[in-house]
């Protein structure tokens, strides 16, 4: 049974790299790798590099999106429609659906995101401070004890009605403050869950948090300050209620 589960994994992987590496490699995309969130398809427009991912919703490759995203700093990723797949030929209907989409519309999507659009983003020195002092931010954070980081979806909640509380105050020092305390929370609320670990990419002078094996990555410091600016609290929520479903142990 084992044997016949890997066969289908692996006849599924070959089907999406094959189909999207032939669709959308007359644009430059390149096949990456699979890691735990899907399949990576990259390619480098004047030093930024733009992705496109097929990503996996829910386990056993129920439920996948197409996700577009750049290594630029305060842009956020964008995804075209989430289907439901139920064998291989709706795979390879799904993949092509989603290629014909990217065709319309992909290529601006990505230029969009060679420039960042939050209103409020994270300077590199807030990032620094903020790396190098967790422990001392949540050590001193007065209502720490209403957030249980041993309840990831509790978490979550509350983090979004505090961003609720916070949508119509200016970035001055004390939203900073409590945006930085959020961030903590919530990224002590994921290792704890998950098992996940900090890391600090020196390139971009910024940090996330990824897997033992570092397949994945979430940013709990651009998802924070992202909620903040725009007030997407229902995506927040999906987000890491989809987080939950992949990676709950």
């Amino acid at each position: 049974m084992n044997f016949i589960i890997l066969s289908y994994h692996l006849l599924f992987s070959n089907v999406v790299r094959m189909t999207v590496e032939n669709r959308i490699g007359k644009y430059g995309f390149k096949y990456e790798g699979k890691g735990i969130e899907g399949w990576r398809f990259s390619r480098n427009i004047d030093d930024i590099v733009e992705t496109v991912a097929i990503t996996i919703i829910l386990r056993y490759y129920s439920e996948l999106r197409m996700e577009l995203y750049t290594d630029v700093l305060g842009t956020t990723s964008s995804w075209i429609d989430v289907e439901y797949v139920r064998d291989i030929n709706d795979l390879r209907k799904t993949l092509d659906e989603f290629c014909d989409t990217f065709d319309k519309k992909g290529e601006k999507v990505l230029n969009k995101m060679h420039v960042p659009h939050l209103k409020s983003f994270p300077s590199k020195e807030l990032r620094i401070y903020l790396y190098e002092n967790m422990e001392l931010i949540y050590s001193r954070c007065p209502d720490r004890e209403n957030f249980p980081i041993n309840d990831y979806k509790q978490v979550c909640k509350k983090i979004a009605e505090e961003i609720r509380y916070l949508k119509d105050r200016p970035l001055d020092e004390n939203v900073k403050k409590r945006l930085m305390e959020l961030t903590v929370i919530l990224g002590k609320a994921e290792i704890n869950r998950f098992g996940w670990k900090w890391r600090w990419r020196q390139r971009q002078d910024w940090f996330d948090l990824v897997t033992k094996n570092n397949k994945f990555r979430d940013d709990p410091l651009l998802s924070i300050f992202t909620v903040y600016s725009n007030q997407h609290l229902a995506s927040f929520l999906n987000n890491y209620e989809s987080y939950e479903k992949m990676y709950g142990k």
